[in-house]
Formats: structure tokens, C-alpha cells, sequence
């Protein structure tokens, strides 16, 4: 028979106008295998139908044999197809004949028409990479699709608390993927169903710990409001590096965000797995902004990391210029640290000198810092500035 030049014949173009009389006729005349013809993506007429959303064309194709099982070059099957694009009609007419299709059927990366578009598979079947179809849903922030999918669980006897604890390989919850794509509503939807924001992932990292590496300040104040039982747990929690929420938006220079946390009783003196303080770390990361913020909120200066070092140590290390940095606000907190020794016996001003930072030395010189005070190598202020 004749085909065009994407390979579609006759029963293709019946579909496509849903001529399920056409088809008939095709039928009639040369018996159903026609019926199978491919294109030259691999799609039947049945495929181009459920992308039509041809339902009498489906109706008939489907009653006289056609494979619904059927697979294309991109491992489609007809229900795939009317998954992924939102052929509600098409969905309806194939689901008449639920004994010919397989809801389950593994497509490209193994993935369901479930995952595609949640039907009526099993909630609990994963695809290939290990995410359920509850997490696609909230991952493609599609609202609707969460909740079919909660729905049809329910129905299915998996309660919809069950289905938003259930974790991929790395322990992410639906909420961290609500979390990661910022959508505040998806967020809301994910709680309300009964994701704990305190729950953690394998790495122990909360939601809450993920939106405050983001500087996520409203969604933050949703998960708190929505679970106030939740707030102080989550505050509180530690990661696999023993960092808190506090550590991460602070280290990611989160002003607003500290602000809050600092105001929901946040210890400001929390160590991480370095002893690093939030401070340290936005100190480390050239945040001073927020480490300005967190001086005057009452973090503690004097605080040695593992290294023995203060926050000023980690200032003048990491290139800081304390010249642009200390001002009259934080300066009587710093002035009590300026020549506490590291585990190396270096002051700041040690650190400074051996990094040619000349306006941070001048700082530190002008408000006091000792020029005789020694390291464990016996080199005062004078010996380092020689030597470099």
C-alpha cells in the first residue's frame, strides 16, 4: 500500500480525522492487517489516534484487534502517547477495553503511563531511575496530577501519608522535589498531604535544609506554619555533617532567611562536624553581609573551629578585606579575638602577613593586634613579614 513520506497510510489518515467509517471500509476490503501498518517513527494508527484523541477511531481499533501493547521507536505505547500529551478523550476511550492495555507497561527509561500522566497503575511501581509516580507529579509541579495520584492511591488502598513518605534511592521524599523546584504551592500541597518537613533524606538533609541552601524564606515560613508541631525539630536537626538549617543559610549568604531563623531561636552557636559555627562558614564564604548580620544578633566571635580558628582567621584566609568589613557595629566584638592562636599558633594578623594582605594587616595592627605574639614555628608578626 502507499505511505507519504513520514510513512503514514491510509488508516494513519483515517485516524487523525477520526474516520472510524474509513476504517471499516479498510478493513472490509484488506482484513485487519492494515490495521498494523507502521509509520516511520514505529507509531500504528492506534498510536496516531490516541494523540488525536479519535475515540471512535480507538473504539474500533480496539475491538477489532489492534495492539495496544505496542511499543514505537521512542517505547510509546498508544496509552504512553496519550499520557504524556494530555489525551484525556483518548485516555477515556481506552480505558473501555482496560483488558487489552497494561497500565504498568515499562517505556523509555521504564517509565509507566502512570509516570507519565498518573492513570491507574500501581502508585508504588518505580521506572528505571527509582522515582515513583509521586514524584514525577511533584517534580513537573503538576498540581493536578499529585492529586489523581493520592486519589487513585487511596482508592487502591495506599493511604495518601503513605504515598508522600515514600523515598527514592537517595531517601528524597516528594517534598525535597517540592522543595528544589521552588514552587511554594507544590510545597503546600506536599504538607498538607502529610509530608513531615522534618523528615530527612538519606544524607539526613530536611526540606527545611534544602530550602535554606536556596534562600527559600516564604516557603520556609509555609513549611513552619503549616507544621508548627515540626518547627522545633527542624530547627534543631543536624545533617550528615552535623549542619543545620542555619549553617546552610548562612553559608549560602541568606540574609533575610538567617534573619528569620535567627528569630525563630535558631542557636547561633551550633557546630558543625568542623566545629564550624554559621558564622564560620558565611565568614569562608566571603557572605559578610550576613556574617555583619550575625555578629550583632549575638553570635559567638570567639568560637575555634577544629583548626583553632576564629572567625577572623577564616575572614583574612579566605581573602577577606577587613578594611571593607569591620566597621563600628562589630568592631568591639572582634577586638577581644584578635590574637587568639590556631591549632598552627597563628593570630589572624600571622595569616594576613603571610598572605600579603596589607589592608587587613593594617587593620588588624590598628586596633591592637600583638606583633610579638609567637606561633608554634617561633615566628612573630616581624619574622613573617620578613620572610614574604
Amino acid at each position: 500500500s502507499i505511505s507519504d513520506s513520514k510513512g503514514y497510510k491510509a488508516p494513519h489518515y483515517a485516524v487523525i480525522k477520526d474516520h472510524a467509517r474509513i476504517l471499516k471500509i479498510i478493513l472490509e476490503i484488506n482484513g485487519s492487517s492494515p490495521l498494523e501498518d507502521l509509520d516511520v517513527d514505529g507509531n500504528s494508527p492506534l498510536h496516531i489516534a490516541a494523540n488525536s484523541d479519535a475515540v471512535d477511531c480507538i473504539d474500533f481499533l480496539l475491538q477489532n484487534g489492534a495492539d495496544a501493547k505496542l511499543l514505537n521507536k521512542k517505547l510509546q505505547s498508544p496509552l504512553h502517547i496519550a499520557a504524556e500529551n494530555g489525551r484525556v478523550d483518548s485516555l477515556r476511550a481506552m480505558a473501555k477495553h482496560l483488558h487489552l492495555l497494561d497500565v504498568n507497561l515499562p517505556g523509555e527509561r521504564g517509565r509507566t503511563p502512570l509516570h507519565i500522566e498518573k492513570l491507574h497503575a500501581s502508585p508504588q511501581r518505580v521506572c528505571a531511575h527509582n522515582f515513583l509516580p509521586v514524584h514525577e507529579a511533584v517534580k513537573h509541579v503538576s498540581e493536578m496530577a499529585l492529586e489523581t495520584l493520592l486519589y487513585s492511591g487511596e482508592k487502591c488502598g495506599c493511604p495518601r501519608i503513605q504515598m508522600m513518605n515514600l523515598p527514592d534511592n537517595d531517601g528524597n521524599l516528594p517534598l525535597h522535589f517540592a522543595v528544589q523546584t521552588g514552587n511554594t504551592r507544590m510545597v503546600g500541597a506536599c504538607v498538607e498531604s502529610g509530608s513531615r518537613i522534618s523528615a530527612a533524606r538519606k544524607d539526613l538533609i530536611t526540606a527545611v535544609h534544602l530550602a535554606c541552601s536556596q534562600g527559600a524564606t516564604e516557603i520556609v515560613k509555609l513549611m513552619f506554619s503549616l507544621q508548627p508541631e515540626e518547627h522545633d525539630p527542624s530547627l534543631k536537626s543536624y545533617d550528615s555533617e552535623q549542619m543545620t538549617p542555619l549553617h546552610y543559610a548562612a553559608m549560602f549568604g541568606h540574609t533575610e532567611l538567617v534573619d528569620f531563623l535567627a528569630n525563630q531561636e535558631s542557636n547561633l552557636n551550633a557546630l558543625d562536624k568542623n566545629k564550624c559555627t554559621p558564622l564560620h562558614l558565611a565568614a569562608s564564604k566571603n557572605s559578610w553581609k550576613t556574617a555583619k548580620y550575625l555578629i550583632l544578633a549575638g553570635a559567638d566571635s570567639k568560637i575555634q573551629d577544629k583548626n583553632g580558628r576564629t572567625v577572623l582567621h577564616t575572614i583574612v584566609k579566605h581573602n577577606g578585606d577587613l578594611s571593607r568589613i569591620i566597621d563600628e557595629e562589630v568592631v568591639m566584638s572582634l577586638v577581644p579575638i584578635l590574637n587568639i592562636q590556631d591549632r598552627n599558633g597563628d593570630s589572624a594578623f600571622h595569616i594576613a602577613t603571610t598572605n600579603g594582605q596589607i589592608k587587613s594587616a593594617s587593620v588588624l595592627l590598628r586596633l591592637g593586634a600583638s606583633v610579638t605574639v609567637k606561633n608554634d614555628t617561633g615566628d612573630n608578626i616581624l619574622h613573617v613579614a620578613c620572610r614574604f
